[in-house]
């Protein structure tokens, strides 16, 4: 690729290195006028600098800026469709989940429902790298996904999503079984990780997701990834208001489970502290906590606790999703108080159904700008966040989310455009959230990527894996 500042190449091989105006490497000082160089195995190998403090030498035009691949926390990227779900008039949450799971299973007894699945896994994936995301946190039922994802070109982690609300049947041989059977679809795909998504504890019971992981032990799941927190309809739930959450049951399971019994051994003001009285946290499994909402400012205490006592947990922030559906999201003060904790929060999106604007639902510095916007927050943390906050919180803050030597050339170049400011470091990391700032390429371990933003991009389709996993009773 041509650089618009090196008039060599310091690196043997030229699809081997690249250069830009500035380079963000987010743990460490903008560099101007840099190269940087990976070697065949994806790993940066060399830095080379201008002399500290210079400006760009290109005056006049465009300005390139190289920062790290994005990353993205919370994916539904099964849920690609090409419009959104409304929130319910009435404001009551599973009236919106059952609009969701009607959506799905309408297109899942179309003839070429498979493909059609396929395809929206690949746009998904296709839209996220084409705003410059290169590692996601997804959430699927669908065996394929993870080789559409190698095949898109993304990194990251899936978690194999199950729902098991029954208490008085914990019957584990189905589900490690199904849960083995999806991490078999890792193999040979060195980027990408297999986690696990109760998809929240309002249908999936603490003692079911306990007795899991006890049989999987010997291969657990990289992660935990669950929805925790979402909104005040969950709060009732967890108060033994049912407010609609026998039907959503028996939409989702064909069968009204009714009144948990331990939901009222204690009290339970909050859902973290349901979850540490059935043992569930703190853990030394890493989790991911979906949303995070409402919970309280003494939950948010206790998470910042669990992170200074080296317990693997995070929030995945997904601001314009909350607002959407919720009309609200995680208070200002709480933003504040995490990012004194690293890799308590990161930027997630959820899916384009839960978005007001499907198109941009997967862009990372959409859902950057609305949180700067909202909570004011300056263009370096969001930086920090969308690379380094989401590489920790998935466990991979030791391989991606910095330009360092070490690290795999995950990698995104930008182009600034002649008007938008972009000569001095503070200029540059603005620069970088500008909306009208474009991407020019993208590297996924040193690989550079081929983009697309079509619906229709070609998938992976392997015949012997089709089947969607099993219904778990």
């Amino acid at each position: 690729m041509g650089s618009p500042t090196a008039t060599t190449n310091p690196f043997p091989l030229g699809d081997t290195s690249v250069s830009a105006d500035w380079v963000l490497p987010v743990v460490g000082q903008p560099m101007a006028n840099t190269t940087v160089g990976w070697n065949t195995s994806g790993t940066i190998t060399n830095i080379v600098a201008a002399e500290a403090g210079s400006s760009p030498k290109s005056t006049g035009g465009k300005k390139t800026i190289l920062t790290p691949g994005l990353v993205n926390t919370h994916t539904h990227l099964e849920l690609t469709f090409p419009r959104t779900i409304p929130p319910d008039p009435n404001g009551i949450f599973s009236n919106w989940l059952s609009s969701v799971i009607a959506t799905v299973q309408q297109v899942s007894q179309q003839p070429n429902a498979t493909e059609q699945l396929h395809r929206r896994i690949a746009a998904g994936g296709s839209q996220a790298l084409s705003s410059g995301t290169t590692c996601v946190n997804d959430i699927t039922r669908c065996l394929e996904t993870p080789a559409i994802l190698s095949t898109v070109g993304l990194r990251g982690v899936v978690s194999w999503e199950w729902f098991h609300p029954a208490w008085d049947s914990l019957d584990t041989e189905p589900i490690t079984q199904a849960f083995q059977k999806f991490q078999q679809a890792f193999v040979n795909l060195p980027l990408l990780k297999a986690g696990l998504s109760p998809h929240s504890f309002y249908n999936v019971s603490p003692a079911a997701l306990l007795a899991l992981l006890k049989a999987c032990e010997d291969s657990p799941p990289w992660l935990i990834h669950a929805h925790v927190g979402e909104c005040n309809d969950e709060l009732a739930w967890l108060h033994q208001q049912p407010n609609g959450l026998d039907a959503l049951h028996a939409t989702m399971r064909g069968q009204i489970f009714g009144p948990q019994p331990h939901h009222s051994q204690a009290p339970f003001p909050h859902w973290l502290h349901y979850l540490t009285h059935h043992g569930v946290l703190p853990s030394q499994q890493r989790w991911v906590l979906a949303h995070g909402a409402v919970l309280s400012e003494e939950e948010w205490a206790l998470l910042a606790q669990w992170k200074q006592q080296g317990f693997p947990v995070g929030v995945s922030h997904c601001l314009q999703s909350n607002q959407w559906l919720h009309q609200h999201s995680i208070p200002c003060e709480q933003v504040n108080r995490a990012l004194k904790c690293s890799g308590l929060l990161s930027i997630g999106t959820d899916s384009p159904l839960s978005s007001p604007e499907p198109s941009q639902c997967l862009d990372i510095r959409t859902e950057a700008r609305a949180l700067q916007a909202h909570h004011g927050l300056p263009a370096e943390t969001l930086l920090q966040l969308a690379t380094v906050g989401g590489a920790q919180q998935l466990g991979i803050g030791n391989t991606i989310g910095q330009l360092t030597k070490g690290y795999q050339a995950d990698m995104v170049l930008w182009e600034v455009p002649a008007d938008v400011p972009c000569t001095t470091a503070q200029e540059a990391i603005e620069a970088w959230l500008h909306p009208q700032t474009t991407l020019k390429a993208v590297w996924v371990n040193g690989t550079l990527q081929q983009l697309s933003n079509s619906l229709l991009m070609k998938t992976h389709h392997n015949k012997s894996a089709e089947k969607r996993l099993p219904a778990l009773e």
